[in-house]
C-alpha cells in the first residue's frame, strides 16, 4: 500500500509544469528579472546532461544510466516507473549504477524488458521528470 500511494503522489509531480514556466517565478520588490541562476534555468540546464537512452546489454558499452555530476549530490534521489506506472526502481542517493534491472521486490531482482521507462528525478533541489529507453 505505502508504494501506491508513493507511486500516485509521484506520478501526480510528473503531471506539474516544469522548465522556463513564467508562473513559476517569483519577484520581491527589489528583484525586476529573473537572474541566469534561476530554478527555471537551473532545471533546463541540469536536464540536458540526464540521458535519455542507455543499452544494458553487458557489452560494456553503455551500461548503465549514467548521469554526469549526479554523484555530487549526496542528496539526489531517483525513482523509476514502467508504462503502467509502477515503480521498478528507486535509490538515494542515485549512483549511476542502474543497469536495467527492477529493485522492487514486487517486481523481482530481474532484468526489466526493453522499452520506455519514466523517471523522477531529486537532484540540487529540483525535480526532473522525463523518460529513458532502454534499448537491448
Amino acid at each position: 500500500m505505502k508504494h501506491l500511494l508513493l507511486s500516485i503522489l509521484l506520478l501526480t509531480l510528473m503531471l506539474l509544469p516544469v522548465g522556463n514556466s513564467k508562473a513559476c517565478i517569483l519577484f520581491t520588490e527589489t528583484e525586476t528579472a529573473p537572474s541566469e541562476a534561476s530554478p527555471a534555468a537551473s532545471q533546463d540546464s541540469l536536464s540536458a546532461l540526464i540521458p535519455t537512452t542507455f543499452s544494458p546489454n553487458r557489452d560494456g558499452v553503455n551500461d548503465a544510466w549514467i548521469i554526469p555530476g549526479i554523484t555530487e549530490d549526496a542528496q539526489n534521489e531517483v525513482w523509476i516507473y514502467n508504462r503502467w506506472g509502477i515503480l521498478v526502481f528507486h535509490q538515494a542517493p542515485y549512483d549511476n549504477k542502474w543497469t536495467g534491472r527492477s529493485s522492487e521486490s514486487g517486481m523481482g531482482s530481474k532484468d526489466l524488458p526493453e522499452g520506455t521507462y519514466y523517471y523522477i528525478l531529486r537532484w540540487q533541489d529540483l525535480l526532473h521528470k522525463g523518460s529513458v529507453y532502454l534499448k537491448k
